[in-house]
């Protein structure tokens, strides 16, 4: 199992470094990681959609779409 995992994790690494050649710099790609937002609502704003790598299910993706075709003003929310 060990050797298993750390082939993945090697697997893994190269294609998230294949990947940030492609898009840039999107951290590690997990969802509650602060790179990953900030290079979402960037690439959000810069193409008015998601790169295709993207799990648009994420709720923090899905934050980011309501945010950004759903704005609130301060009186807004309750």
């Amino acid at each position: 199992v060990g050797a298993a995992s750390l082939a993945a994790k090697v697997v893994r690494d190269a294609y998230v470094t294949f990947l940030r050649e492609k898009y840039g710099d999107f951290g590690w790609g997990y969802p509650g990681e602060k790179r990953v937002q900030e290079f979402l609502k960037e690439w959000l704003e810069r193409h008015g959609e998601f790169p295709e790598i993207c799990r648009t299910r994420w709720r923090a993706a899905q934050r980011l779409l309501r945010l950004q075709f759903f704005p609130q003003s301060p009186s807004d929310s309750w």
